[in-house]
C-alpha cells in the first residue's frame, strides 16, 4: 500500500511536469493598435492607507517586427507600507471593479506560481507574471518600459491578454487595485503640407548699346488705365548708330494689379532722326528761299 501511494505521487508529479512547458516566443503581433489598462479612482482594497487610489496605467503595443510586446508602465501614489508591490496580468477581466473576479495569473502553459519566477529565464515564468520577470515596484512613482517576447496581441493566441486585466498586489499578495485592458486605436502620422505660393517674376533688363548714344521714343497704346511702373521686356537687339538694324521691340509687362497694356519703342540711329526729318526739310527750304529773294 505504501509503495503504491508513492507511485501515485510520483505519477502526479510527472504528469504535472509533462503538462507544464516553457512559453514560446510570440511573433506576428499586429502593428497599429494599443491595449491599455488605466487604474480607477478608488482602490479595491478598502483598508488601503492612501488618499484616493494608486494612479497610472499599463500600455501595450506590438514590438518592432511584431515579435513580442512593448510594455509601458506608469504608477504612483502607493501606500507607504506593504511593498514591494507586484503586478500581474490575470486570466479574467474585473467585473464591476471586483479584483477577485480576475481569478489567477495568466498561465496558459500551466507553470504555476511555485517555485518563484526566475527573471533570468523569463520563458519559464507564468506569461502574466510581469513583475516576476521584470522587477517588483520599489519606487513611487514607478516607471518602466520593456519588451516581453511571450505575450500576444492576437485574439485566439493562448498568451493574448487584450480581454483580461492587470492587478496590483501588496507584497503579501493582497489585491490592492485592478483595471481591465481596452483596445485603443493608434493615430497615424499626419503629414501637413505648408501652402506654397507660385510667383511669376519678369526681370527687367535695360538695353545695352554697342555703339554711341541713342534715343528711345515710345508711345503706350493701352485699352485701359495702366501704371507708370510697367516694365519693358526687350524682344529685339540694340545696334550701334548707323547699323542696318535699328529697331527694337519691347513688350510691356504690367505691374501687379494693373490692366494689361502694350507698348512699342523705336530706336533711332541719331538724335531727332525719327521725329524731326520733316521739320528739318521745311526749315532748309525756307532758308534757301530767303537767300534767293535777298539776291
Amino acid at each position: 500500500m505504501r509503495s503504491s501511494g508513492i507511485l501515485a505521487i510520483l505519477s502526479t508529479a510527472l504528469l504535472s511536469s509533462a503538462a507544464a512547458k516553457d512559453a514560446p516566443v510570440v511573433s506576428g503581433n499586429p502593428q497599429g493598435i494599443e491595449y491599455k489598462a488605466t487604474l480607477p479612482k478608488h482602490p479595491f482594497y478598502s483598508d488601503a492607507a492612501l488618499v484616493g487610489n494608486v494612479k497610472g496605467y499599463v500600455s501595450a503595443v506590438a514590438a518592432p517586427g511584431g515579435k513580442g510586446v512593448k510594455f509601458t508602465i506608469q504608477f504612483e501614489n502607493f501606500p507607504k507600507k506593504g511593498g514591494p508591490f507586484m503586478y500581474h496580468i490575470h486570466e479574467m477581466p474585473a467585473t464591476n471593479g471586483n479584483c477577485t473576479s480576475t481569478l489567477a495569473h495568466l498561465d496558459p502553459y500551466h507553470r504555476g506560481e511555485t517555485p518563484a519566477c526566475d527573471a533570468s529565464k523569463p520563458e519559464t515564468c507564468q506569461v502574466g507574471d510581469l513583475s516576476g520577470k521584470y522587477g517588483k515596484i520599489t519606487s513611487d512613482p514607478y516607471l518602466a518600459e520593456y519588451f516581453d517576447l511571450y505575450t500576444s496581441l492576437q485574439p485566439g493566441d493562448p498568451a493574448f491578454f487584450g480581454n483580461r486585466s492587470i492587478v496590483v498586489h501588496y507584497a503579501n499578495k493582497t489585491r490592492l487595485t485592478c483595471a481591465n485592458f481596452a483596445k485603443l486605436p493608434v493615430p497615424g502620422n499626419i503629414t501637413k503640407l505648408a501652402p506654397t505660393a507660385t510667383k511669376s517674376r519678369t526681370a527687367t533688363k535695360a538695353p545695352v548699346a554697342t555703339g554711341g548714344a541713342h534715343n528711345i521714343t515710345g508711345a503706350h497704346n493701352a485699352t485701359g488705365p495702366h501704371h507708370a511702373t510697367d516694365a519693358l521686356t526687350p524682344t529685339g537687339v540694340v545696334t550701334a548708330p548707323g547699323s542696318s538694324t535699328t529697331l527694337e521691340s519691347f513688350t510691356t509687362v504690367p505691374a501687379r494689379g494693373s490692366v494689361s497694356a502694350s507698348a512699342t519703342s523705336s530706336i533711332a540711329p541719331f538724335p531727332g532722326a525719327a521725329s524731326g526729318n520733316k521739320v528739318s526739310i521745311s526749315l532748309l527750304s525756307g532758308v534757301v528761299a530767303a537767300m534767293f529773294f535777298s539776291l
